[in-house]
C-alpha cells in the first residue's frame, strides 16, 4: 500500500501497484517477487520529478488512452491506461483492470476510451466551475477501436453492452472528438503493461517526468 500512494504521483508504479493490489488478499510467491523488483526499481529511481512547463493558455483537453488485451493470465481481463493533459501539462493518470473480458484487442481499446472520455468528462466540468473551458480530443493508436467510437450503433459488435455506447453518442454531438497516433508515440502505453526502461524514460519525459537524484531541499526528514 506503500507503493500504492507512491504511484499516485509516479506512473511508472501504476501498472505494478495494479498488480499487487490483486494479492492484498491471498498473496502468492508471484506477488513477492514483483514487490522484490518494485523495491530495487525504487532504489536505483527514488525520485521522479513532475513538472508544469510554464503556458499562457491551451486549447483543449488531450486524453491519450491505450489497453492491454487481455493482460491478466488468470482472469483475462484486459488492461485501461489512459493520460490526461491540458496543454503541456499532464493532470491525471490511471491505469486500472477493465471490468468486462473485452473478445478482442479492438473492444479492449473501445472500453478504455469509455473510461478516459468519462474522466475527461470530469476533468472538463471541474474546470468548468473555475470559469474555464477545453474541448476534449481522445487519441488513441487502435483504428478498431476509433471506428467503434466514431460510429453510431453496434455493426458487427452485436455482444458489446449498451451501457458502453454513450460514448458514440457523444462523438456524434460533437462533446468528444477522436484522433489516430502511433503505437509507439502512444503515452498511456506506459500505464497498461510492463516496458523496458528506454521506453519508459522516453514516455515518462513526453509527460513531463524527469529522474533525479538526492532529494529536495524541502524533504521531510524522518
Amino acid at each position: 500500500m506503500r507503493l500504492a500512494y507512491l504511484a499516485r504521483d509516479r506512473p511508472d508504479l501504476q501498472v505494478l501497484a495494479k498488480e499487487l493490489a490483486k494479492g492484498l488478499k491471498s498473496p502468492t510467491v508471484a506477488h513477492w517477487t514483483m514487490l522484490k523488483r518494485g523495491a530495487r526499481y525504487l532504489k536505483n529511481k527514488p525520485r521522479l520529478i513532475h513538472l508544469f512547463p510554464s503556458q499562457q493558455t491551451a486549447s483543449r483537453l488531450d486524453v491519450w488512452c491505450d489497453a492491454d488485451h487481455a493482460g491478466c493470465l488468470r482472469t483475462r481481463k484486459s488492461t485501461t491506461g489512459y493520460c490526461i493533459r491540458i496543454g503541456g501539462s499532464t493532470t491525471k493518470t490511471s491505469c486500472k483492470s477493465q471490468a468486462v473480458i473485452a473478445l478482442s484487442s479492438g473492444e479492449a481499446e473501445y472500453f478504455s476510451l469509455t473510461s478516459a472520455a468519462c474522466n475527461a468528462l470530469g476533468e472538463q466540468s471541474v474546470l468548468r466551475d473555475r470559469g474555464l473551458w477545453f474541448p476534449i480530443h481522445c487519441w488513441m493508436d487502435s483504428n478498431t477501436g476509433l471506428s467503434i467510437g466514431s460510429r453510431h450503433g453496434l455493426g458487427k459488435a452485436k455482444h458489446i453492452d449498451i451501457v458502453f455506447l454513450w460514448v458514440q453518442d457523444a462523438v456524434l454531438s460533437k462533446r468528444i472528438s477522436l484522433g489516430k497516433q502511433p503505437t509507439l508515440d502512444m503515452l498511456a502505453d506506459l500505464l497498461t503493461k510492463p516496458l523496458e526502461q528506454a521506453r519508459v524514460r522516453m514516455l515518462l519525459e513526453r509527460m513531463n517526468y524527469f529522474f533525479t537524484a538526492g532529494r529536495h531541499s524541502l524533504a521531510l526528514d524522518v
